[in-house]
């Protein structure tokens, strides 16, 4: 769930606060305030200030502060104010475009499953999809994987996989690669779940090798090791195993912070030859 919540705030930031406006500065410093600091009440009063003072004739960054108050009080736990700043990122900036309130309304989805309102996060993100049907592959690709948490925490084990396997299948050309590598792992972690070990390593393996390139496996504790580090040679044939090494091997950006990747993969290889 933590990292559902990332995405769509790095979204957010990255799209919202990019620009010359030197209002954008202040929202930076919110950002750090809220990411680095993890000092949410202090941030939220940055955003807030931003929203108040309107030193900006930028609606793009002033919906955007308005999100952040909003995914502070996410992290505070104050979620029915959450929800009503969120909304209000939408309504009060209308000229911002679609692409923008996909973000708000992205945002809006993660916080009900923040708070257990699994039922409301299913339906904000399909509203989503079908109010903002320009918001691009990477912003719908969002929705449908919120769709996808929202059965997959409610135990909807079918559901969940088919909606999770719609982020791969209708938004290949999502360009925020976190989201569909958090697709293809959460399909395997639900094959898993309906004892279909075959299956859910073949899943991993996709999760891995096809994302790799844009991912990067930097850190030992990241995602991409920990999915890696559930992959069984003994559930998989040889033959399959070897075949995604091989690939994984090809995939992987041959730079410093993949060594450590690189160097695994190689050592797994070498025990077949």
């Amino acid at each position: 769930m933590k990292n559902i919540i990332g995405m769509m705030i790095l979204l957010i930031g990255t799209a919202v606060f990019a620009g010359v406006d030197p209002v954008a500065e202040q929202a930076t410093a919110a950002r750090k305030t809220m990411f680095e600091d993890r000092d949410f009440a202090k941030a939220q009063a940055m955003y807030e200030k931003i929203v108040k003072d309107k030193a900006t004739t930028n609606q793009v960054i002033l919906s955007g502060a308005q999100a952040g108050v909003g995914m502070c009080l996410v992290r505070q736990s104050k979620f029915s104010a959450a929800q009503a700043a969120l909304a209000k990122a939408i309504a009060d900036y209308p000229s911002i475009g679609a692409r923008h309130k996909a973000n708000a309304a992205s945002l809006s989805a993660s916080a009900y499953l923040s708070s257990y309102e699994f039922d409301k996060a299913i339906k904000t993100a399909r509203d989503g999809i079908k109010n903002y049907p320009d918001a691009g592959d990477t912003g719908l690709a969002q929705f449908q994987l919120l769709i996808g948490y929202g059965y997959f925490r409610q135990k909807d084990y079918d559901n969940a996989q088919v909606e999770f396997e719609k982020v791969i299948k209708n938004y290949p050309k999502a360009t925020y690669i976190p989201t569909l590598f958090d697709a293809q792992d959460k399909v395997g972690d639900i094959l898993q779940i309906k004892n279909k070990p075959s299956e859910a390593n073949a899943a991993w393996m996709l999760a891995v090798q096809n994302y790799v390139w844009e991912f990067g496996a930097k850190d030992e504790t990241g995602t991409i090791w920990k999915t890696f580090d559930k992959i069984s040679p003994k559930v998989s044939t040889t033959e399959a195993y070897k075949s995604f090494l091989e690939n994984t091997i090809r995939a992987t950006r041959a730079t410093e912070d993949n060594a450590k990747f690189l160097g695994k993969l190689k050592s797994e290889l070498g025990k077949m030859q």
